[in-house]
């Protein structure tokens, strides 16, 4: 999802993972679907990688700026990402006050312009939101393009890294967090206590060196951030726009839509987290809802229940790792650097409550657990590795300054401390440590960091608005429970709430729901179609393996819309949004996948660094393979779970590739059932 220069790189040893992961599960950005589908653009490249806070930081500038967001101007820059986008993107800056009510302080906000590919763009641009809060937006951009592609089909889509975060000035980075747990990372036998006063010993390290620096923590609040957003849409010149924000993105996109309604056509809301929403007792609870759903999922299917209870496997083999930890080498598909992880009882629970995020994660527990019980950490491997690209996506000072200024002050300790459940994991009596921002660990993180003031009573009230809006929600979403949606939707007259029965947290990036986000942006007063949401049976054990597929002959555009392909593709496998990639199951324990594109000069280089990102694959050697008349040159390449086919050839002066990964044991049958086909039938027009 792309990396920071002068950032510091988490390295995902043992105690210093599991820190990871839980800051990543108390973080809000939505996964689901986002991160499954080859994309348009190329890599951020190193000379993009600027912007991160570090202790040679110059101080934020006392100044004083016109407090009226319409007084805002857009100052055109270079692009810090940088894309193999046509048309070319807007890039630039937007300069902010700290606190709108004064004017004083300077901040400056980073925002991308992704100019649309219609030829009539429609007047009103889609805003993306991202979460977090705390989310890099810019660089997260090459990985959310399968969903941004489809907006840009139909008008321009304005990026911008919220204050705080990312390429925006100061970005609140928090390396001081990582030095804490890298101290510690050979501690294994360090209590739950101790691991949790190190974080508090991080975060105590990182707000002082940010107050050091002259940034004023108490400036980051989404009533700040929704006067900034506003800011922009005057800057770039929009009569109005739609807002689309996931998770934190959502609780924003609420609060500019009470700040600036006039300014806002439509808002779609994707994993709502609502003002009102009370995170610091909600945190473990939901975290445990989650774990009992996905748990009564397994035993509604019979090839899942026969394995054994999910849950009762969980807690046993969570013990049997707090006895007898797991060593497994780690090896980063990116860098080749090798760690050797050791996993215990406290990793693997924190492992498991980030795969609730995401369907494509969770529903691979039985066959997780499976190779755990017979002390096989290839699967651990591959999952531990797919989790690894969230270890630089968030400005942790960010989360926590936004996290301590309008979320914890707002929670009752009383009401937290009664709230706290039975551990699921079964490794203590309460889940009262399971997120550093949730539970009665909130109020020690805060304090902490620094911050325990008064917020503005409105952050904590719920959003009244008639803007039309589409409010969408995941069944098994352990962050933002699909009841804060249904209370949100309780307080906006015209909003549409959708509950994907299949979904976790985020649901927009499949097919059907990116249907739905776009008829509702179409027509956003109409009531949406619902019958595109799957029958809320989930696929565990029984498709791990599915039967040789039918290979029907289709037709689609490539992801560059420049050629129509005609192909054969396998029936029944699930599609990226673009239709250029069919997955088998779409899963992290299953790669199987074919992947069909056409482009420009830039097509291989791009595939080959998805490849490389996704399968952690760099493909070697070649040869001229000949199949009905057409020259293909032939690559392979195995990584540590998947083998790789790789063909590609010009038909008309374009590029034209045709790839297939798969699990070593399936190889030879998806190769003549899948591949070959595939590679016969493939024309452009």
């Amino acid at each position: 999802m792309g990396a920071v220069a002068e950032r510091v790189r988490m390295r995902l040893t043992p105690l210093r993972l599991g820190l990871v992961l839980a800051v990543l599960a108390a973080a809000c950005s939505p996964s689901d679907g986002a991160d499954r589908a080859p994309i348009e653009s190329t890599p951020v490249t190193e000379s993009a990688q600027s912007n991160a806070v570090s202790s040679t930081t110059a101080p934020v500038p006392v100044v004083s700026l016109p407090s009226d967001p319409a007084a805002a101007t857009f100052d055109s820059e270079p692009c810090e990402v940088q894309m193999a986008l046509v048309p070319l993107p807007r890039c630039g800056t937007v300069t902010v006050p700290a606190h709108w009510d004064t004017g004083l302080g300077a901040l400056e906000l980073a925002v991308m312009v992704l100019r649309s590919t219609s030829e009539e763009p429609a007047p009103d641009p889609v805003v993306y939101l991202g979460g977090g809060p705390g989310q890099h937006t810019l660089a997260s951009i090459p990985a959310l393009m399968p969903v941004l592609s489809r907006l840009r089909a139909r008008g321009d889509v304005v990026v911008i890294d919220q204050r705080g975060m990312g390429f925006s000035q100061p970005a609140l980075e928090c390396p001081e967090v990582s030095d804490a747990a890298r101290s510690i990372e050979e501690g294994l036998d360090l209590t739950d206590e101790e691991v949790a006063g190190s974080m508090r010993d991080g975060l105590e390290l990182c707000g002082a060196q940010l107050r050091q620096q002259g940034v004023d923590l108490s400036a980051f609040t989404t009533i700040e951030n929704a006067h900034d957003i506003e800011a922009v849409r005057w800057a770039l010149g929009y009569p109005a726009w739609n807002l689309y924000g996931g998770s934190y993105g959502s609780r924003l996109a609420l609060e500019v839509v009470r700040q600036h309604p006039d300014g806002v056509r439509s808002m779609a809301l994707d994993a709502v987290y609502t003002p009102d929403a009370d995170f610091v007792v909600d945190g473990a609870l939901a975290n445990r809802a989650s774990l009992d759903a996905v748990a009564a999922a397994c035993r509604a299917e019979p090839a899942c229940r026969s394995q054994g209870d999910l849950l009762e496997r969980i807690r046993a083999e969570v013990a049997v790792l707090d006895e007898a930890p797991l060593v497994i080498s780690l090896t980063d598909p990116t860098t080749g650097e090798v760690d050797i992880v050791t996993v215990d009882g406290r990793l693997a629970s924190q492992m498991i409550l980030v795969m609730l995020r995401t369907v494509y994660f969770f529903v691979d527990l039985p066959e997780l657990l499976t190779q755990l019980e017979q002390r096989n950490g290839a699967g651990v491997g591959t999952v531990l590795n797919a989790l690894r690209a969230g270890d630089e996506v968030l400005s942790l000072g960010a989360f926590w300054a936004f996290t301590c200024n309008e979320e914890v002050p707002f929670a009752d300790p009383a009401a937290v401390e009664a709230a706290v459940p039975a551990d699921p994991f079964g490794r203590q009596e309460r889940f009262d440590g399971a997120l550093p921002n949730s539970g009665p660990e909130a109020f020690e993180s805060c304090r902490a960091f620094g911050l325990s003031g008064e917020p503005d009573p409105v952050l904590n009230q719920p959003v009244e608005s008639a803007v039309p809006a589409l409010l969408l929600a995941g069944r098994y979403d352990p962050r933002t429970p699909a009841a804060w949606a249904e209370s949100a939707a309780e307080h906006l007259s015209a909003g549409h709430l959708l509950i994907d029965p299949n979904g976790s947290h985020g649901v927009v990036g499949s097919p059907c729901t990116l249907d739905l986000l776009m008829d509702f942006l179409d027509d956003p007063k109409a009531e949406p179609e619902r019958t595109c949401f799957g029958p809320g049976r989930l696929p565990f054990v029984d498709s791990l393996r599915t039967p040789a597929p039918a290979m029907p002959t289709v037709t689609y555009p490539s992801t560059d819309g420049a050629s129509l392909i005609t192909t054969v593709r396998p029936e029944g496998w699930s599609l990226s949004p673009d239709g250029d990639a069919a997955w088998r199951r779409e899963t992290v324990l299953d790669p199987a996948v074919l992947i069909q594109d056409a482009g420009g000069t830039g097509l291989v280089v791009t595939m080959a660094s998805i490849v490389l990102a996704e399968f952690g694959v760099q493909m070697e050697g070649s040869e001229k393979v000949t199949r009905h008349g057409r020259t293909w040159l032939h690559r392979t390449g195995t990584g540590p779970t998947a083998t790789l086919e790789w063909f590609e050839t010009d038909i008309d002066g374009r590029s034209v590739i045709v790839v297939l990964a798969a699990p070593p044991a399936d190889l030879d049958r998806l190769r003549r059932g899948v591949l070959n086909p595939a590679l016969d039938a493939i024309e452009l027009g």
